[in-house]
């Protein structure tokens, strides 16, 4: 954390990244009470930051998470949403960056890592990633494919899953 400057993070200085939608949390959790965190790859663009800010806003992001958890509940869940992601939202630099960093800070505070609505494109630089990915935290990845909303229901009650998920929970952005 203090290599990347992330000792004391202030939403006011993640308003562009904010601005994207790309992560949203909105109280919604999974059927044991772990909070979800809902990554939008589609809206995320790195070119508009540096490795640095990105890893600063993960870092926020995550700290924001783990502040509102219930007091039994020491993990998270986080669903990747890849609808919309071309090349314009990757960076071999920004993952090669990223990873470590959330391996070392963050393991263990994942439950696990659902992938939804993986295109062919992003599967493709999958290879490109998973290299830097340790096998402990590889193990909590699970691409879901055709059948993902059916696979998230297995995990969250439709009341927690907003629409746009399959869900009944009204989307909030």
């Amino acid at each position: 954390r203090q290599e990347f400057d992330c000792v004391v993070l202030r939403e006011e200085e993640f308003t562009e990244e904010l601005s994207w939608n790309a992560f949203v949390f909105n109280n919604c959790f999974d059927k044991v009470g772990r909070p979800i965190f809902w990554l939008r790859w589609g809206k995320w663009f790195p070119q508009a930051n540096t490795e640095r800010q990105m890893v600063r806003f993960f870092c926020f992001m995550v700290d924001k998470i783990t502040a509102n958890m219930p007091a039994h509940v020491d993990q998270y869940m986080m669903v990747y949403d890849f609808d919309g992601c071309g090349y314009s939202n990757f960076s071999k630099s920004h993952a090669t960056t990223l990873m470590p960093f959330l391996q070392t800070v963050f393991c263990d505070r994942q439950y696990c890592t659902c992938i939804i609505r993986l295109p062919w494109v992003v599967n493709t630089l999958k290879s490109v990633v998973m290299p830097f990915i340790h096998p402990r935290t590889a193990a909590k990845f699970r691409i879901f494919g055709s059948d993902w909303k059916e696979k998230l229901k297995e995990l969250v009650t439709d009341d927690n899953l907003p629409e746009m998920y399959g869900g009944s929970r009204e989307n909030n952005n």
